[in-house]
């Protein structure tokens, strides 16, 4: 390669890379510009990334099917005839406005520098190629403030022109907006306006949102999966939000000086974001919270443990969803009673509320029930076939290896359940409030008739359920050697958790077949009882009538069409002095 064009090669890169960081220098993202004092935050990074992300998604790809997609159409042909009056008053129709968000929004709370006013809301939104049309919004935004009174203003800060809404109403809180490089900004607050434009200006000595350290450290909690950026986040410092917003209200106020005393102000930030369509996952949610170190009162409460995952060789391999928990329970119990006492006295909660739990059992509450807990918590679902509303729950806590809790089982439900019958199956006894059973096909009761209670001590565990049949069932799978820990799906998700935890052992836990879900409402859309009850009511309603007749011209593909799309999802919580971190994935189906 001759010189000549090494040199030209390199003029070309450095013009590259140098108008590239010219133009990133001239559009700052919003966080770079919000005040650091920003107390509630919400970005898109690009609507029309987004919008294209979601098309790719499951959800996404399900209703382009080919059944799905002229429902869809149908039903948004009749939003835009519906949109009509509103289109012909704002000269815009309903595609157009949908259209003109083109970039970044971002939504904000700040607290203004001025300390005797309440949060400002800041709403900014890039407009590019959108102009003409945000014009006219602007322009009949502009004619109804005046026919309301308001006085525009237009005043420069920084040789950008900000336009100013004043009335003399002291109801009126206000609105300035102001544009620059296409992106709109709409806030409530003079000097909050001031703070954005000074440090689009380069101001060094306004420090913005991304200067809050907080925010920085909840950001780099909810990076994402590697191979993609987010693009949704989101922030929020809940008491200093409160404390702000609250501002000039005295019960209020003395309802947040209540909350040191309770240690409900150690929380101190939590936010998160959201990735959707990647190579591997369907959507990758991320949240964080920071609390204060050491935790106190309300927070020190939250005392979640950490253990292993799989599921307990009870939980049927067939269920919708699953999730487990571990919980120090002494040290909860341990610091509710310190935060009880300090408000009814010394030794209050051992008379109040152990004493009189323990006179009305008949045995120590703490001794011979609380200690004998493990400290995990698991909960399945099951969705009824054919489909009712009400799922059936079935939860397990887990006893001490070493327990004797029968004889004490026996007593509190012969206590407290005159009306359980006692059962028992499969070399186990439950009890059981005896209902009688609606038949599935009973049109008029879709949630499956009367509430039932089912509990019983099955090995380690003591299971409860809203059905007797799912005790049976646990004790059948228990015997088994096919349960939810044995299912490729769940071995999949369990895999990608365990890595995004780092290896490290999850607090919560949780696994879902969303087809199990769907199906449950698909089977209730398309029953002819729920038809039929449409039809009834779309005889008095315009927007169900509407509905009834485009689902009637237009029918829902077969559910085995719709299942195709979907794919397991999981979810975990771990925990450590600072806070509590989230994950939660859906897979992309391939």
């Amino acid at each position: 390669m001759s010189l000549i064009h090494r040199n030209f090669g390199v003029l070309i890169l450095f013009s590259v890379l140098f108008l590239s960081s010219s133009a990133i220098a001239e559009r700052p993202r919003c966080y770079e510009i919000l005040p650091s004092r920003t107390l509630a935050y919400l970005r898109i990074a690009d609507v029309k990334e987004l919008g294209e992300k979601f098309e790719e998604t499951s959800f996404g790809k399900m209703i382009e099917q080919e059944q799905m997609k002229s429902l869809t159409t149908r039903l948004y042909e009749e939003a835009e005839i519906a949109f009509v009056p509103v289109a012909e008053e704002i000269g815009l129709t309903i595609r157009e406005l949908l259209a003109i968000p083109s970039g970044e929004i971002a939504i904000a709370a700040v607290a203004p520098p001025s300390g005797g006013e309440i949060t400002a809301p800041v709403v900014m939104m890039d407009v590019e190629g959108q102009q003409a049309n945000m014009k006219k919004l602007l322009d009949l935004m502009e004619e109804k403030l005046e026919e309301e009174g308001r006085t525009k203003v237009t005043e420069a800060e920084r040789g950008t022109a900000m336009n100013v809404f004043e009335d003399d109403d002291p109801r009126w809180t206000g609105l300035i907006h102001f544009q620059k490089d296409a992106l709109q900004v709409f806030t409530t607050n003079r000097d909050v306006a001031k703070q954005i434009l000074a440090a689009w200006d380069g101001d060094e000595k306004q420090l913005t949102l991304e200067n809050n350290q907080d925010f920085a450290d909840v950001m780099r909690h909810s990076k994402g999966p590697k191979e993609a950026i987010p693009q949704i986040r989101w922030f929020i410092d809940p008491i200093s939000l409160a404390k702000v917003s609250l501002r000039g209200n005295t019960a209020a106020q003395g309802g947040l000086a209540f909350l040191p005393v309770v240690g409900a102000d150690g929380l101190l930030a939590l936010g998160g974001s959201m990735t959707f369509a990647t190579d591997e996952y369907d959507s990758f949610t991320q949240a964080h919270m920071i609390t204060a170190e050491p935790r106190n009162g309300a927070l020190a409460m939250l005392a979640m443990k950490s253990g292993d995952p799989t599921p307990e060789s009870w939980v049927p391999y067939d269920v919708a969803s699953y999730s487990t928990m571990y919980w120090d329970l002494g040290k909860t119990k341990n610091e509710f009673e310190q935060l009880y006492n300090s408000f009814a006295g010394a030794g209050r909660f051992e008379e109040d509320v152990l004493f009189r739990a323990s006179e009305f059992l008949g045995l120590d509450v703490m001794e011979e029930v609380v200690d004998v807990m493990d400290g995990r918590f698991s909960l399945a679902t099951m969705v009824s076939r054919p489909a009712k509303l009400r799922m059936t729950y079935l939860g397990g806590l887990k006893l001490k290896a070493d327990h004797e809790f029968e004889k004490t089982f026996d007593s509190v439900m012969e206590k407290v359940g005159t009306d359980l019958e006692k059962k028992s199956y499969g070399g186990f006894t439950y009890y059981y409030t005896p209902v009688e059973e609606v038949e599935p096909d009973d049109v008029e009761n879709p949630f499956g008739g009367a509430q039932q209670l089912a509990v019983g001590i099955v090995g380690d565990y003591v299971l409860i359920s809203n059905k007797a049949s799912a005790i049976e069932r646990a004790i059948i799978t228990r015997s088994s050697k096919k349960s939810l820990a044995t299912e490729l799906d769940f071995k999949l998700v369990a895999s990608k958790l365990r890595r995004q935890g780092g290896g490290k052992k999850p607090g919560m836990f949780t696994f879902n077949r969303p087809e199990e879900g769907l199906r449950m409402m698909y089977e209730m859309a398309t029953s002819d009882s729920t038809r039929g009850m449409l039809a009834g009511a779309a005889e008095n309603n315009d927007g169900l009538r509407t509905l009834n007749s485009v689902l009637e011209e237009n029918p829902l593909p077969p559910f085995a069409k719709l299942k195709e799309f979907l794919a397991p999802t999981g979810s975990i919580i771990t925990a450590d002095d600072k806070g509590f971190h989230y994950t939660g994935f859906g897979l992309r189906r391939k």
